[in-house]
């Protein structure tokens, strides 16, 4: 919130699929009091289906919260559900998610990368919310120079992807201070653009 505060953006984009776009519009109406969840199903194979939970402290409710009471357009910006139902049908996705952190939480003596998460992001104070984005985005940075790899990346790799583009197509619309909130793990390639236009004109 006080980064959102301090940059006011003139665009809010979350990470989630354009099938709860209008949902998020309901974010900050007194009567929606989380914890609540949207839920994103196949409606050919009701079995299919994701949940997206949010508490009152969760970054996607407190942007959508923030945006719509500042009159600011928000948007997901993640694949499309149709489009995630069938790679990961696809990609056969059955394997535990593997979590970056842990390498990191090895190191440091932790029993995992939750507890180091928590202890390095959620617990200690900060001098200001600039400098935990910046502290946020180098370590993701690093993991990801290093080549580690979580056993999601065959579906984050069309994922991030589809957000570039996302981004790219929202500046076309003359968005020029836009805030996008995501999984700490995209957060670098979503820096990328430059390299997602050349492609694109490519």
């Amino acid at each position: 919130l006080q980064f959102l505060q301090a940059h006011k953006p003139d665009l809010v984009l979350v990470e989630g699929p354009p099938e709860i776009s209008k949902l998020l519009a309901d974010i900050g109406n007194p009567e929606l009091v989380p914890p609540v969840a949207m839920m994103v199903y196949d409606t050919q194979n009701p079995a299919s289906s994701v949940f997206y939970p949010f508490a009152e402290y969760s970054p996607e409710w407190v942007a959508a919260k923030y945006a719509n009471e500042n009159g600011i357009p928000v948007q997901a910006i993640d694949l499309p559900a149709t489009q995630s139902f069938t790679l990961k049908e696809e990609l056969n996705e059955a394997l535990p998610q593997q979590d970056p952190m842990d390498y990191l939480a090895e190191i440091s003596g932790f029993d995992d990368g939750e507890q180091w998460w928590e202890h390095h992001f959620e617990q200690g104070e900060v001098a200001s919310a600039s400098e935990h984005f910046e502290a946020v985005m180098l370590t993701m940075q690093t993991l990801r120079q290093e080549g580690i790899s979580t056993s999601l990346d065959p579906i984050n790799v069309y994922r991030e992807a589809y957000m570039r583009n996302a981004i790219i197509g929202y500046q076309n619309q003359f968005y020029s201070n836009i805030v996008v909130v995501c999984g700490a793990w995209h957060a670098p390639t979503l820096l990328q653009l430059n390299d997602a236009k050349a492609n694109a004109e490519d």
